[in-house]
């Protein structure tokens, strides 16, 4: 059944080259997908499965086929036409592959290699969280509350993603005991442990900080770019975290309470505990 699903996903992935605008929404999650199947036994997760499955099947609906709509003029992009039966097969080989048992669920995938027993390879966390894509925690624990799992954000619309972008790491989440640590509410993780890339909602806030720095009529293009390159430092603790800190202070004094105002709302969302103290946030 994996390989099936394997040669099936494979297929979606190069169709998908064919109008990559188009298939933009998706396509991380298919190549997730393609990931999650070639995972050794010890490592794989019906829940990774289940939630590409739903972004697809989303993606798909978007879609509907002209037969659904009698009496409509509505004809899908071609490529979607093209596309639509090897994903409904993809859908139907997840709901399959997920609905086994767990120990047969995990026979289906290759075992775990020796080299990679012995590697000294950390283990996937044992809660994944799920956050939307502007930073909202949906979901603390995926293995704790799989019914409340949730396509779309309720607080922004935002889709959800429950692993790094870039590497497919799942995010670590929280417990139901967590509490018990005393650490204090949960945040979402600015970047990836695996790989060190930003996750989308710093993205985003490092990008509309630097759009709202080049706005600025108060500042030269010097001291445009010397701004901006205070907001990356100012969202991990590092020795550059204090200069960062106090550049960033002086550029808010010269552009005034109003402009300084937006900036620091904008900053405050991805800046570390440390920097936001420094700046009197």
């Amino acid at each position: 059944m994996i390989q099936d699903l394997i040669l099936h996903v494979d297929a979606l992935l190069s169709a998908m080259q064919s109008n990559k605008d188009l298939f933009a929404p998706v396509a991380p999650y298919v190549k997730s997908l393609s990931q999650a199947a070639r995972l050794p036994s010890a490592e794989v997760q019906k829940s990774a499965f289940i939630a590409c499955g739903d972004k697809i099947r989303a993606f798909y609906a978007d879609y509907p086929d002209a037969s659904a709509a009698p009496g409509l003029l509505w004809i899908p992009p071609a490529e979607i036409a093209n596309t639509r039966r090897t994903a409904h097969d993809i859908i139907a080989l997840i709901e399959k592959l997920t609905a086994l048992p767990d120990d047969q669920f995990v026979a289906c995938f290759r075992p775990q290699r020796r080299t990679e027993q012995s590697s000294g390879r950390k283990p996937p966390p044992k809660d994944v969280a799920q956050v939307c894509r502007n930073g909202h925690l949906v979901l603390g624990s995926l293995q704790e509350f799989p019914q409340f799992r949730k396509s779309f954000c309720e607080d922004c619309g935002a889709p959800t993603i429950e692993q790094c972008q870039t590497c497919s790491w799942p995010i670590a989440g929280i417990g139901r005991t967590a509490w018990m640590g005393g650490g204090g509410p949960y945040k979402p993780p600015k970047y990836c442990g695996e790989c060190g890339k930003p996750f989308p909602w710093t993205e985003t806030a490092l990008a509309a900080a630097s759009e709202y720095a080049d706005d600025l009529d108060q500042l030269s293009s010097e001291e445009k770019a010397a701004l901006k390159g205070t907001f990356a430092d100012l969202t991990v603790d590092t020795v550059r975290t204090p200069l960062a800190a106090s550049r960033f202070k002086k550029f808010m004094i010269k552009v005034g309470p109003v402009a300084g105002a937006v900036l620091q709302k904008i900053v405050e969302t991805v800046a570390t505990e440390a920097a936001k103290k420094s700046i009197g946030l």
